[in-house]
């Protein structure tokens, strides 16, 4: 009962970038099309996945770093659908994936982490990519400096060496890295323009194991000015019509969430129960600091 694989050409403009980039000292930090994007993510996401059966799922995530996607194959989902309302994440998570599928592991946390966007490793992967990945990163490379590439693109207060956290995702380890080269299929990943909030029309009939929102929750309060924590529910039920039998949705993804300010954000349980919900709290290890805890919050249809 899988979904049919969907191949969705990302829609690129690059007169668009080099409109903003000729205007602007760099891209835009709202979430949109054509924003600023993470060179590396933000999250624990192995110690979510991890809770998590995927192997054999179909999943929905976004795109996003692309992370979220190379974690859910190793962790054995069966096909990953991505969605994102930035177009520039399509294009970095063709770059990573390509990265796993013909690169060394040397190679990926080389270019990621300690020679970042390493211009001989670009060279390696170029061919590979999708035409509009490549004429993005040619761009780049031909008009900035790596230096200036990493503050006007990419979200520069995220540059720091990847954390033991980050280190420690499952497609990292060196067994991970090399069983998925033999899993990717570039070509065969289905990306879906849209955000959360607005997505049930590119979904169509499209049905999935489990939905990952990441940290997506964060900006609620900005979609939602009132009522977000009943309208924000809202969305998950609308979502849940996409799901399969005994399927889940990761809604909210908290850092610290100890912290007074977001101490009500995981009220949903005693505040929004209706007849059909159900949720699962998960208190993981922290990404921020060592000692940090975070919290994800699951949402499954009761039995």
């Amino acid at each position: 009962d899988g979904n049919e694989i969907l191949k969705y050409e990302v829609s690129f403009d690059l007169e668009k970038v080099k409109f903003i980039l000729e205007h602007y000292p760099k891209l835009n930090i709202d979430f949109g099309d054509y924003s600023k994007i993470y060179l590396k993510t933000t999250e624990n996401i192995s110690a979510y996945f991890s809770l998590i059966d995927m192997k054999g799922k179909d999943i929905l995530l976004p795109a996003a770093s692309g992370e979220h996607l190379l974690n859910a194959y190793s962790y054995g989902a069966k096909e990953v659908t991505c969605f994102d309302i930035n177009t520039l994440a399509f294009l970095e998570t063709d770059l990573k994936v390509n990265i796993v599928k013909h690169l060394s592991l040397e190679d990926y946390l080389k270019f990621f982490e300690t020679d970042l966007l390493n211009y001989s490793i670009y060279e390696k992967v170029a061919p590979f990519l999708k035409e509009e990945t490549r004429t993005f990163f040619d761009y780049l490379y031909s008009n900035f400096k790596i230096e200036e590439i990493l503050r006007r693109i990419f979200y520069y207060q995220y540059l720091n060496p990847l954390s033991k956290v980050t280190k420690n995702q499952q497609f990292l380890k060196p067994e991970s890295y090399e069983a998925l080269k033999d899993r990717l299929q570039p070509e065969d990943i289905c990306y879906l323009k849209g955000d959360l909030f607005n997505l049930r029309k590119a979904l169509g009939d499209l049905k999935f194991d489990g939905i990952i929102t990441s940290n997506i929750s964060d900006s609620v309060v900005k979609v939602f000015p009132e009522n977000y924590e009943k309208k924000y529910l809202q969305t998950i039920h609308e979502l849940s019509k996409h799901l399969k039998k005994d399927g889940f949705i990761q809604m909210a993804y908290v850092y610290d969430y100890f912290i007074t300010y977001y101490a009500n954000y995981f009220k949903y349980e005693k505040n929004m129960t209706v007849k059909n919900d159900h949720f699962e709290f998960h208190s993981i290890k922290g990404y921020s600091t060592p000692t940090s805890k975070d919290g994800v919050l699951v949402w499954k249809k009761a039995k």
